[in-house]
């Protein structure tokens, strides 16, 4: 059997048949694209390849992609920052006044459209003592509604509806 009749058998063209490889050696290019690589950690492999090209290389972005590949180049991720987190001792609570203070920038916008920021520090009391100062406007808000409503009772018969309507 000649080699034309094999190579239609099997489906191969003769040309692919008689082909040979010039065996390109990658190493240059490799030595090239590690050093690059080392340089600018966070390129990949096409800002990589625009880099190479401007030192007169001519290699399409395919080889470069492969040699990339099979020397396990890739973009170094970031490291997450993260918050330090404080591994010390527990605070302890204040047991008197000016012990301890909280501070906070307060941003408001004008009716005119100018912003203002404040600068807001403030003494943190002790846990009942903050509880009380709370609970003191709501208590005065609710006795200043009874007495409100009171006094609206006993002055309700003294008008009559009528007069109250108009």
């Amino acid at each position: 059997m000649s080699r034309q009749q094999a190579c239609g058998l099997i489906g191969l063209s003769r040309s692919s048949y008689y082909y040979q490889g010039d065996g390109s050696d990658d190493e240059a290019l490799r030595k090239a694209l590690k050093e690059k690589a080392v340089q600018k950690r966070r390129y990949g492999y096409r800002r990589l390849l625009v880099l190479l090209r401007r030192e007169g290389w001519t290699d399409n972005h395919k080889r470069v992609f492969r040699v990339y590949q099979d020397e396990g180049l890739q973009v170094r991720r970031r490291k997450r920052k993260h918050a330090a987190k404080w591994r010390g001792e527990k605070l302890e609570l204040p047991m008197g006044m000016n012990q301890r203070w909280s501070m906070d920038f307060v941003h408001d916008c004008l009716a005119g459209g100018r912003r203002i920021a404040v600068f807001y520090e403030k003494e943190v009391e002790q846990q009942s003592r903050l509880a009380t100062s709370l609970l003191e406007p709501m208590l005065i808000l609710i006795v200043g509604l009874v007495v409100g409503f009171i006094v609206a009772a006993m002055l309700l018969p003294i008008f009559e509806l009528s007069t109250i309507i108009r």
